[in-house]
């Protein structure tokens, strides 16, 4: 029997030549695929978490239901939580506070 690919690796040969143990190793490495990690959980969970956004986006008082572009965020600066670098809105400048804070639930 030939050796199983290593993990992670496609078989070189048409899937109707695979033996039944290199099938089913395929089949697992494919379900285990779309597995979360605990890298992605904790970065996801890191990421909702509007609280640990920085600069204007952490002053944001839209914070909460925009979070900015974190792609754009890492790209420009390295860090995933820092400001988005293009966005144009100033925190606190938006003309109805009291309503905002009322609909958001914040104090």
């Amino acid at each position: 029997m030939p050796a199983l690919p290593r993990r992670g690796a496609v078989p070189d040969r048409h899937p109707e030549e695979l033996t039944t143990g290199e099938a089913t190793e395929l089949m697992r490495q494919v379900a285990d695929f779309g597995r979360p990690t605990p890298l992605f959980v904790n970065l996801f969970a890191e990421l909702r978490d509007s609280d640990r956004l920085g600069g204007r986006c952490g002053a944001c008082e839209f914070r909460t239901i925009c979070g900015g572009s974190r792609s754009r965020a890492y790209a420009c600066t390295g860090d995933v939580l820092a400001e988005e670098p293009w966005c144009g809105h100033q925190p606190d400048s938006f003309p109805y506070q009291s309503d905002l804070a009322q609909h958001l639930h914040t104090p």
